[in-house]
């Protein structure tokens, strides 16, 4: 096991690329995305993703941002998930992967191994929790209603208004959402301005402008949003 830290400029990143390790990517300042052929994951500050041996990935970010990285051995990872998943960092698990980060000699010590390997099951009991990955949809309608939305995700239509505009009724793009996603229409709109908002937010937007760009009617609202689906305000999060 080997821990990595990066610090990349605006517009910098990691180009799609592979390798035989897991990997465990953990967001430092600023926000970072992973891209994947099956979707894209937001990766906040205090959060990680983990990423499965040889899957195809890379990682950008529209401003500044920092990385903290644990590849380890393939053969120690069998047993984890085989598609990547989000974690909830811990403040133990915070510190045993900035601590690997720091060292560029390799973890060898079979205890620390073992430790945190118990350390990321236990974090992976909570990933239906953390609403940061969006799949990209294969069937033609429904991609072409993402594609648009993720353009302007300020844009209120409703399901039977975007059936109108891609040539479907709601019920076959509800029931496209649910097969395909595996969420309704109103929970992808809610994680796409979700994303969006842990964007502004992390630019230094004001809370009341961010609501209003991406079409909430109100603060409050957003707001209640954001606490219910990342367990803290905008405010709180931020801090």
């Amino acid at each position: 096991m080997v821990g990595l830290a990066f610090e990349f400029p605006s517009g910098g990143g990691v180009e799609p690329h592979v390798h035989p390790y897991g990997q465990v990517l953990f967001g430092g300042e600023g926000i970072m995305c992973v891209d994947t052929p099956r979707g894209t994951w937001v990766v906040p500050p205090q959060r990680a993703v983990w990423i499965p041996p040889m899957t195809l990935h890379a990682v950008r970010g529209r401003a500044s941002f920092g990385m903290h990285n644990l590849l380890i051995s393939p053969h120690a990872v069998a047993d984890l998930p085989k598609t990547c998943e989000p974690l909830v960092v811990s403040n133990l698990m915070r510190e045993l992967i900035l601590r690997a980060a720091s060292t560029e000699e390799p973890l060898l010590r079979k205890r620390h191994v073992d430790k945190f390997f118990e350390i990321i099951r236990d974090e992976l009991e909570f990933i239906d929790e953390m609403p940061l990955s969006l799949e990209i949809p294969r069937e033609r309608r429904l991609a072409r209603l993402c594609t648009e939305f993720l353009r302007e995700p300020s844009d209120n239509r409703t399901l039977q208004e975007w059936g109108d505009h891609v040539g479907a009724s709601a019920r076959t793009l509800s029931r496209l959402f649910t097969r395909e996603l595996n969420l309704t229409f109103d929970e992808w709109r809610r994680h796409v301005r979700l994303q969006e908002a842990l964007y502004r937010l992390a630019e230094g937007r004001a809370v009341s402008a961010v609501a209003n760009e991406l079409g909430y009617e109100s603060t409050t609202g957003f707001i209640e949003m954001f606490r219910k689906s990342l367990g803290r305000t905008p405010g709180q999060y931020f801090a």
